[in-house]
């Protein structure tokens, strides 16, 4: 316990002493996969409890039921605070080795290498599970990256429309974890709102090679029928969009897209496309690289696209 006298290990009297005041107490889920223990929450509890969790609505849907209980997304983590965690559990992966051994002076098993850092962050997205320690397991980021594989080979419109479901009513699983980044709408606003994109570009980009085969009539479809929930627009208009223009676009100019929405006066509605195009002879000469701007009316739809 943390008060203005110093640090206490209370041990199992924690629960049995009684408080003049509320007891801030931070229970993380990776020991409490089930939720939060009973004790902590019984009618008129003494805690202050902060349980910090995945999304998922079924570990904490109960609590409700004797606490007025509030909801808060996490932003996700930051390239900074990612290395700055690291230094930290670096220092204290080493010294438990150190220990271990009776060793000070011999080697870490673990290189201070943010570079790992940044390849993970950037392929397998702001988790630090992934960042701090997967990515530093060389078996075990061979069977992540298998499996994230597979997810976005066999990706489908239908499956897509599964998964976008089941985390629109808060619950992800083994899936959706892979490929969804659960965000606050506007970074500064702390509350219950949230909203769902690719959990990287890279993730964006191999999902939308999934769906540019779709006929151009679905992918419009699917995509107005999702843009009118705010949630889940900033996945779908991604991924649906990169592969309506990888139809558009020979795969080896298209390099990158820029998904913003111009909303009109009208009731027409257009998308507006930023491209940036790179190794193309036709702009060699001209520039490195060159932006140009596509706008698709997604009012009508075309056999053509």
């Amino acid at each position: 316990m943390f008060v203005d006298e110093g640090v206490y290990a209370m041990g199992s009297q924690f629960l049995k002493i009684r408080y003049k005041h509320k007891v801030w107490t931070l229970i993380d889920s990776d020991e409490y996969k089930n939720g939060v223990p009973e004790d902590f929450v019984p009618h008129h509890t003494p805690f202050f409890v902060i349980y910090v969790t995945s999304f998922e609505r079924d570990r904490w849907s109960r609590m409700h039921k004797t606490t007025s209980d509030v909801v808060v997304i996490m932003n996700p983590w930051t390239r900074g605070e990612m290395h700055r965690a690291w230094v930290t559990f670096y220092n204290v992966r080493c010294h438990a080795h150190a220990i271990s051994t009776f060793s000070s002076a011999e080697l870490c098993p673990m290189e201070l290498d943010p570079k790992t850092i940044d390849d993970a962050y950037n392929q397998l997205g702001p988790i630090p599970h992934l960042c701090l320690d997967t990515a530093f397991q060389p078996l075990q980021l061979t069977a992540y990256m298998n499996d994230l594989h597979r997810v976005t080979e066999h990706m489908t419109l239908q499956s897509l429309k599964e998964l976008l479901h089941k985390v629109r009513d808060w619950n992800m699983d083994d899936v959706s974890r892979k490929v969804c980044l659960i965000k606050r709408p506007k970074k500064d606003i702390v509350g219950p709102e949230f909203c769902v994109q690719p959990i990287t570009d890279n993730i964006q980009s191999k999902l939308a090679i999934c769906m540019r085969d779709l006929d151009s009539c679905q992918q419009i479809t699917s995509y107005r029928y999702y843009a009118r929930d705010p949630r889940l627009k900033w996945m779908t208009g991604p991924i649906l969009f990169e592969g309506f223009c990888h139809r558009l676009t020979p795969a080896s100019t298209l390099t990158r897209i820029f998904w913003n929405l111009t909303p009109r006066r009208t009731s027409i509605m257009y998308q507006r496309w930023k491209m940036e195009l790179r190794s193309s002879p036709l702009f060699s000469t001209v520039a490195d690289y060159i932006y140009f701007n596509l706008r698709i009316p997604v009012h009508t739809t075309s056999k053509q696209g």
